[in-house]
């Protein structure tokens, strides 16, 4: 056998093995994670168009995974993927609400979606999450300048927030939120990174 078929062979074999791996991570976390996003819709979330940017982002996720999403400004609402797109910016933001939501179905892994700085303050957040959110595992995924970094690293812990720039929502949302579904503590066990994560 040839070198050149070898390295073919070869090749082959590596796509089907990782796809697999990738099929079989993603059946994982449909049966075992319960997952849920909080989308800031906060009225900065209509600023370089974040919000539509994050639609554009979150639609495909939707499909492919069993993904809660929860609305939130000042108060906070469970939107189905069909309705996605009539998400609108505006009011101010509050964390507390959409955990309330969040929790009161079983849920695993929480990955809260910002670009501000919440109206509720570090330590009644500190205080909320010692007394609600014990054993569920969130992750921060910050957008923009404007993002409160210390608050969501406190309330997280290290290597829990991730950052990416407003203009760069579209394009890396997905990918990041999809990436914590398949690897986060929650689902596969495996650490994401260290402290502020700049993609």
């Amino acid at each position: 056998m040839s070198n050149l078929v070898k390295s073919n062979l070869t090749t082959s074999l590596k796509k089907v093995v990782r796809n697999k791996l990738h099929a079989t991570l993603i059946n994982n976390v449909k049966k075992n994670k319960k997952a849920v996003a909080l989308l800031d819709r906060s009225g900065s979330m209509d600023w370089s168009e974040k919000m539509d940017q994050a639609k554009n982002a979150l639609e495909p996720i939707l499909q492919r995974h069993h993904l809660r999403l929860i609305a939130f400004d000042t108060a906070a609402e469970e939107i189905s993927s069909e309705r996605l797109r009539e998400v609108r910016a505006s009011g101010g933001t509050k964390f507390i609400p959409a955990f309330n939501l969040a929790l009161s179905s079983p849920t695993s892994l929480i990955i809260l979606i910002t670009d501000g700085q919440p109206d509720e303050g570090l330590a009644r957040l500190l205080d909320y999450k010692s007394g609600r959110l014990e054993g569920v595992e969130l992750e921060a995924i910050g957008i923009g300048s404007d993002c409160d970094w210390h608050l969501l690293e406190q309330l997280c812990g290290s290597g829990k927030v991730h950052k990416i720039g407003e203009l760069e929502v579209e394009k890396l949302l997905g990918a990041l939120v999809e990436r914590l579904l398949l690897t986060s503590d929650a689902g596969a066990n495996a650490e994401v990174g260290k402290g502020v994560i700049e993609i």
